[in-house]
């Protein structure tokens, strides 16, 4: 959520009445009034439009600390991202475009026009295999897989990395249209693939978890996207703004794999 102070608690000292500031929320978003603790507040330039500043928050810190706190890219290395065309995957893009990394991207053909412009090898998953197309050019294998799809996916994943490389899974969402068990059962393989030995390195990110260890790195990284979108570095890719009241079509969209970036709920 981004929003502005409207009153302040007892002992506040870090912001002011009319401040604007910013939160990860797990609940609570989808509404006029929050009641946050002050350290969990990030301040956001008032030259950032809301919608904008928003759709940071959540993918771009995601994307930022996957490359850059797991997986410290360096310049010249090979990367896959699944889900080329959704939140994430076009955060990820944009984000190791900046460090001049070699892209590839898997994503439904008609999601490409619209990504074309990030620069990366874009693969239809539908009718492509990513993994004849990766090793065809990257007969050595490529240097990481940022993938949040689930087990099935991970597995095909390590086929296209080097030894060495590295695996950063951070999602199941294949599974989570199954169901919770299925989300604990890809979860659970997965831990088990990690603690395995291999040439391949494998890791689980979550931001929320990151966020828990070290609260300091969540707001540093999302100012330093904030300063690189106040210069025009980066553009968040916003599908569709729409009022709070059509939140229950917004996630029926999400669910469809509909959108090509963000969906920005605004209340009046």
């Amino acid at each position: 959520m981004v929003g502005v102070v409207d009153k302040l608690g007892n002992g506040v000292s870090n912001f002011k009445i009319g401040d604007r500031v910013c939160d990860l929320t797990v609940i609570g978003s989808y509404s006029e009034y929050l009641c946050m603790s002050e350290e969990r507040l990030v301040s956001v330039p008032e030259s950032i439009e809301a919608g904008e500043a928003v759709s940071l928050i959540l993918t771009y810190v995601t994307a930022y600390q996957m490359l850059h706190r797991i997986g410290k890219v360096q310049a010249g290395q090979s990367i896959l991202v699944h889900g080329a065309g959704g939140a994430v995957g076009s955060a990820l893009q944009e984000l190791a475009r900046l460090e001049n990394l070699n892209i590839y991207g898997t994503a439904s053909a008609e999601k490409h026009k619209s990504l074309q412009q990030v620069g990366a090898t874009l693969i239809d998953y539908r009718h492509e295999s990513f993994i004849e197309k990766i090793n065809q050019v990257e007969p050595g294998g490529i240097d990481m897989v940022f993938d949040g799809l689930g087990w099935q996916s991970f597995k095909r994943s390590l086929k296209v990395i080097k030894s060495g490389g590295l695996l950063i899974a951070y999602g199941f969402s294949d599974a989570v249209r199954k169901g919770k068990i299925a989300v604990m059962l890809d979860f659970i393989r997965f831990k088990l693939m990690s603690i395995l030995p291999g040439s391949r390195r494998k890791t689980f990110y979550s931001i929320t978890a990151l966020r828990n260890q070290h609260p300091d790195w969540f707001a540093d990284d999302l100012t330093k996207l904030f300063a690189l979108l106040s210069s025009s570095r980066i553009k968040p890719l916003i599908w569709r703004r729409m009022p709070l009241s059509e939140a229950r079509h917004a996630h029926e969209l999400i669910e469809q794999s509909k959108p090509i970036g963000k969906i920005i709920l605004e209340i009046e």
